[in-house]
């Protein structure tokens, strides 16, 4: 209770007075909207990784191909790569 003595250390001590130390303030920012489209955004561009970008499958027995592989995007530098490699030893 304020003014009554207590033991503090070698002494007694008196509390005068309380009053609030710490404070919690809190503002809206402008600038919020703009981190909330960056993360849709974000979560747009990881949609895109639901669809596959080509499909490919094993060969069926008698096909000369060991696979065949369909691509939407990046089939010229994939058949790049596959001739530089040459045949499956």
């Amino acid at each position: 209770m304020p003014g009554s003595p207590f033991p503090f250390g070698v002494g007694e001590a008196r509390v005068v007075g309380v009053g609030r130390w710490g404070r919690f303030t809190y503002t809206r920012t402008p600038g919020l909207w703009g981190v909330f489209a960056g993360f849709a955004m974000i979560l747009a561009g990881c949609t895109l990784l639901a669809f596959p970008a080509g499909v490919a499958r094993l060969g069926r027995p008698g096909e000369a191909a060991a696979a065949v592989v369909f691509t939407i995007r990046g089939g010229s530098a994939l058949a790049a790569e596959w001739e530089r490699a040459g045949p499956p030893a």
